[in-house]
């Protein structure tokens, strides 16, 4: 076998492995017609958090979309340019548990986190080698949040 090969096959298994950079409380799971699905157009209606440079204020009313191949808004573009989105599912408690959600966990009250299921999203755009991370989803309350800078916006 190739050095190249191997070496590729090694970084993938890492990569997709169960101790990959997700974390080893991410859980398998399969889409259902009940969860929550991004591909809409959310507006922003809330925030909670600190101003870092952006004005957290003036991005109330804002809107982000995502279709099937394309995103546009005010947080991530992705015109054709080979959007794609992986989705890790949680508990409430591991999720507000992970190091990785601190914010989310900070701001627990203001936020009003009461669901139980949490589904995070990473989405990229091949094109510019940009991602969107993380974007929550709950299920069953219809809503989400994204961590942009200091603050959690939260979009319906």
């Amino acid at each position: 076998m190739p050095k190249r090969f191997r070496a590729l096959v090694l970084f993938w298994a890492l990569l997709v492995g169960p101790s990959s950079a997700l974390g080893a409380d991410a859980q398998a799971v399969t889409w259902t017609r009940e969860e929550p699905r991004i591909n809409k157009v959310w507006t922003v209606t809330a925030y909670a958090g600190e101003k870092w440079r952006l004005d957290p204020e003036s991005m109330l009313g804002k809107a982000q979309a995502f279709r099937k191949d394309w995103a546009k808004g005010s947080f991530f573009d992705c015109t054709y340019g080979g959007l794609s989105s992986t989705r890790t599912a949680y508990t409430l408690d591991d999720f507000l548990g992970n190091r990785a959600f601190r914010l989310f966990s900070v701001n627990r009250e203001k936020l009003g986190l009461t669901e139980r299921d949490v589904f995070v999203h990473r989405i990229s755009c091949a094109r510019g080698l940009r991602v969107l991370y993380p974007f929550v989803t709950f299920k069953p309350s219809g809503r989400a949040m994204l961590q942009f800078e200091g603050v959690v916006y939260i979009l319906k």
